[in-house]
């Protein structure tokens, strides 16, 4: 039986570093995957509360904790009663 020589010892490495390679990738794509559908199916759940509801927004108030979401819809509360009374003074 002939001994291995240097150059099949050194590519018995190759098969395993690529299936364990090829494994990880496809693991991280499923999660991106699984994430993003996750993400869209919470965005339409959002919609049907609010029809205006932007991708934008809800990206952007996903982030936030519930006590920063309180804080920013108190800020648009305030905002449209702001315009709506400011439209609404008598003018002389």
């Amino acid at each position: 039986m002939p001994a291995p020589t240097t150059l099949t010892m050194d590519k018995t490495w190759i098969v395993p570093t690529t299936v364990v390679g090829v494994v990880l990738l496809a693991a991280a794509f499923s999660a991106l995957l699984l994430r993003r559908f996750k993400k869209t199916r919470s965005f339409e759940r959002a919609r049907e509360r609010d029809p205006r509801l932007s991708w934008t927004r809800f990206v952007r108030r996903w982030k936030m904790s519930s006590a920063q979401r309180l804080e920013e819809d108190e800020l648009e509360r305030r905002m449209l009663l702001q315009k709506a009374l400011s439209g609404k003074m008598p003018t002389r």
